[in-house]
């Protein structure tokens, strides 16, 4: 579970993305939508790592209609997951954090359909038709959610971070067959080499 922030700009950010990435992480963007919605409305506004007592209470809630195809369950497709992981918390403490992911499934999705010409199913039929939060207030871009090891995480520059993590975490799978030049004639893994993407101390 994770967003990967790898440009303030999306859809450059979404463009960064490797191949396995623009497959997966839709669906993740959604699940972490998804649990927002459900603490938003059957616990309110919680900003923090939930209790025993709340996670309890969602997964009673959850175990009710687990049973039901996705499109038939009641407020979300997706059931809620990993109540107390950085990113979870982090969509859930601001309006401005659940609107910013919601934008970045969407460049997400814009990126797939270059790459695979169709929309990726968790965001055209989750992520655009969830509910609106009801208790969720606006407290601006709160600091991100890092989820990576403590010796990458700077909270000052979380893109670093992330661009950082994706150099040395991720670099193993890294591929982009369907996105290959950008403006300019430069290929994707060019970009990643020469640092406008990665930092130059990795370079």
């Amino acid at each position: 579970m994770n967003l990967f922030y790898l440009d303030q700009d999306l859809d450059k950010c979404a463009e960064y993305h490797v191949d396995k990435h623009i497959v997966k992480m839709p669906l993740e963007v959604a699940q972490l939508l998804c649990t927002a919605i459900w603490v938003d409305r059957h616990l309110g506004f919680i900003p923090r790592a939930l209790e025993k007592d709340e996670r309890d209470h969602l997964n009673a809630l959850k175990k009710e209609i687990k049973h039901l195809p996705p499109e038939e369950r009641p407020l979300t497709p997706y059931l809620p997951m990993m109540y107390n992981h950085p990113c979870t918390i982090w969509v859930r403490s601001s309006l401005d954090n659940f609107e910013w992911t919601h934008c970045y499934g969407n460049a997400l999705n814009e990126e797939y359909r270059y790459r695979y010409g169709k929309d990726h199913k968790s965001i055209a039929q989750v992520v655009n038709k969830l509910p609106e939060p009801v208790n969720m207030p606006r407290k601006g871009f709160t600091t991100f959610g890092l989820a990576m090891p403590d010796e990458l995480k700077d909270y000052d520059n979380p893109i670093q971070s992330y661009r950082d993590y994706y150099h040395l975490d991720k670099g193993t799978f890294a591929e982009w067959k369907y996105r290959e030049r950008h403006p300019g004639g430069t290929t994707t893994m060019q970009i990643m080499k020469t640092g406008l993407l990665l930092s130059d101390r990795y370079s």
